[in-house]
């Protein structure tokens, strides 16, 4: 078969017949350019069926909780619950480059190079903190260490524009704003009332305070409070996310802040950005104006489902973004219209503001000028995997964003047509759970995984056959009943599981305070400190419990 019908016949390439060349050499339109022919190509789906495990990179001891590419795709970054951050060449053969130890004391959620900067790497960890790592005399070492944080802290988001600055949420409910070229030392103080920060003004008005917003006593504001009634360092605060009072959410317990998983950047309006956790919200916002969210995005007609987002990001486009879903699927919205293929009805899009490649975070019209909008719709579902046990992202894959990608609790990674919805490939990614699926930031459908095993693993479209799909049906049956099962309640979420231990953890350390306070009536604290004994093998016995149900 000759080269020309074989393209054809794998990537669906229509070739000019011999004749028509000959004949009409006046009409022939000549073939496509070198770079449109390879971005077609290389996201074709005889590749993506053909995608294989090629390499598996074993540096970590513990869980990889996230993997990501720098911006040449030569480099990979990892970090684990061992809370060692690893860099490889992927040129190389996935050799390590470098082991950092974090000085992280608990899991590291994410970890991401700079934009076109492979010496600086930025972390962010269970212990709150976030973390600055820059590359000198061959090895990395701590540059920044930010406790602005008061929880768990979740995904960092960054921008090819700005390449010294960085977005993190955390479960706290707060958006945290960080620029490298400007100095912050930690605060710990309480926290004024106000609505927002402007950091990038105070840089340029040489730390002077940006002025107050108008006073406000109202708390209907889309999603946005005066302020976090936790944490510290108001200098790096974008806003602090309120939950809605008709949303029953099953991962919160006593705060009003919803806790925060995912944050991404518009990536070709940089003006926009959006968030999403422990509620069936994603919310949008314009950074020029953080005092309301824009519009808020969800794919239930019943806005007080459990269910809540692990994971979201823009399309390469800017105009649509995925949300996976806890308990249920992956959707895909529209950022202008959001319909809903089952439902003829829409909301309408909010108002553009005009582009601006500003890196300000100030808001520039009043909160009565603000329109917001509430979208209950999705454009596009994507069925199959299962997503309960673990906080799992979701991605695109291919040079055009033609594919979605999810890891699933079955430990498989499934794949599904953009548009259509159709599953295109399902791989066996992890003995038990697979979390991170990324694509190659250009090299066609190559993409890095991780999960709950202690290694990376590199698949690229090298195998000799297509994938065998026929027992899809029965996978994707398996999964909806491990889904409904769970979320009927035999999985408790984590964010429960740590509210528990955290609130055995204080008593424990209370009794301790009160039984060492009052050193002059002895027999009195002897009884109480038996008491007391008894009471904290109790409360180490239900943590062991709670740490055996969550694994």
């Amino acid at each position: 078969m000759i080269p020309s019908q074989l393209i054809s016949r794998e990537h669906n390439i229509k070739f000019p017949s011999q004749k028509n060349t000959i004949n009409n050499q006046h009409q022939f339109n000549p073939p496509p350019s070198p770079s449109k022919f390879i971005k077609k190509v290389g996201s074709s789906k005889a590749l993506v069926s053909r995608l294989s495990n090629t390499l598996t990179l074993k540096n970590h001891s513990g869980c990889v909780n996230t993997v990501t590419w720098n911006s040449n795709g030569d480099r990979l970054v990892s970090g684990s619950d061992d809370t060692n951050i690893c860099v490889y060449n992927y040129n190389n053969k996935g050799k390590l480059l470098h082991r950092i130890d974090s000085g992280h004391t608990a899991n590291i959620f994410c970890t991401k190079f700079m934009p076109n900067n492979d010496s600086i790497i930025v972390s962010c960890a269970g212990d709150s903190k976030v973390k600055v790592f820059a590359y000198n005399e061959g090895a990395f070492s701590p540059l920044h260490h930010f406790d602005c944080h008061s929880s768990r802290t979740k995904k960092i988001a960054t921008h090819q524009q700005f390449p010294s600055i960085f977005i993190t949420c955390s479960e706290d409910g707060d958006l945290r704003f960080f620029d490298l070229r400007a100095p912050h030392r930690c605060a710990h103080q309480p926290r004024r009332s106000h609505r927002y920060r402007n950091p990038e003004a105070e840089v340029e008005e040489n730390h002077s305070a940006p002025s107050s917003p108008p006073s406000s006593t109202s708390t209907n504001n889309g999603g946005f409070s005066y302020g976090s009634p936790r944490g510290s360092c108001q200098d790096t605060l974008l806003l602090h996310v309120t939950a809605d009072s008709s949303t029953n959410s099953s991962v919160r317990f006593s705060s009003d802040a919803v806790d925060l998983y995912s944050v991404d950047w518009n990536k070709i309006d940089s003006n926009y950005l959006i968030t999403a956790g422990g509620d069936p919200f994603v919310r949008l916002y314009d950074r020029r104006n953080m005092t309301e969210c824009l519009k808020k995005f969800h794919p239930y007609h019943n806005i007080r489902s459990s269910a809540h987002v692990t994971g979201l990001v823009y399309s390469d486009d800017g105009k649509q973004f995925l949300g996976s879903y806890s308990g249920d699927t992956i959707f895909l919205f529209d950022v202008n219209s959001s319909i809903n293929p089952e439902d003829s009805n829409s909301a309408s899009p909010p108002p553009s503001p005009p582009s601006s490649s500003s890196s300000s975070f100030s808001p520039t019209t009043s909160r009565s000028e603000t329109h917001f909008i509430e979208s209950p719709y999705y454009f596009q579902k994507y069925k199959g995997h299962c997503n309960v046990r673990t906080v799992k992202e979701v991605n695109f894959l291919g040079s055009s964003c033609d594919y979605v990608v999810s890891g699933s609790d079955d430990g498989r990674i499934f794949i599904w047509d953009r548009y259509s919805s159709e599953i295109v490939n399902i791989l066996k990614g992890d003995k038990h759970v697979v979390n991170i699926c990324s694509g190659h930031p250009f090299d066609g459908v190559v993409m890095a995984t991780s999960g709950i095993e202690s290694n990376v693993k590199i698949w690229e479209p090298v195998a000799e056959e297509h994938a065998n799909l026929s027992n899809f049906q029965q996978i994707m049956e398996d999964n909806h009943s491990q889904s409904e099962r769970r979320a009927r309640g035999n999985l408790i979420p984590w964010s429960i599981i740590e509210h528990i231990m955290n609130t055995a953890e204080i008593g424990q350390r209370a009794r301790v305070n009160i039984a060492t306070e009052d050193e002059e009536n002895a027999e009195n604290e002897g009884e109480e400190e038996d008491e007391d004994e008894d009471e904290d093998e109790e409360s180490e016995g239900e943590g062991r419990q709670i740490r055996c149900a969550f694994q």
